[in-house]
């Protein structure tokens, strides 16, 4: 399992897919202060947000990883109360879904 060090740097690099708007994101992260709270985040870039309650998709960095590394989908994620929702229509999730890359990353050891 794959885990986000530093979700600032990660997501500023990330190769979405698509366009998708801006998307409100809370991060929950017990050993990375710096990666909590609520980032703005769109194909262009990312920036913090100040307002702790304003957030579209909310979830531990552990999950958030898995969705970013391309083991979950976002309707997976949802289903499996691994990641939470709120002020966000069904098409906005697709979009958003659609942007991430879905292939699933592998860590391949030859002998």
């Amino acid at each position: 399992m794959g885990r986000i060090v530093n979700f600032k740097r990660f997501i500023a690099k990330y190769p979405f897919e698509n366009e998708f708007g801006t998307m409100f994101i809370k991060i929950e992260d017990d050993v990375l202060q710096s990666n909590n709270g609520v980032w703005k985040v769109s194909k262009a870039g990312i920036e913090q947000e100040f307002q702790e309650d304003h957030w579209q998709i909310r979830g531990k960095i552990n999950d958030l990883s898995a969705f970013f590394f391309g083991q979950l989908s976002l309707e997976q994620a949802v289903q499996l109360h691994r990641i939470q929702v709120q002020a966000i229509n069904d098409e906005q999730l697709a979009q958003f879904d659609s942007a991430v890359k879905k292939n699933i990353l592998g860590f391949n050891d030859y002998f």
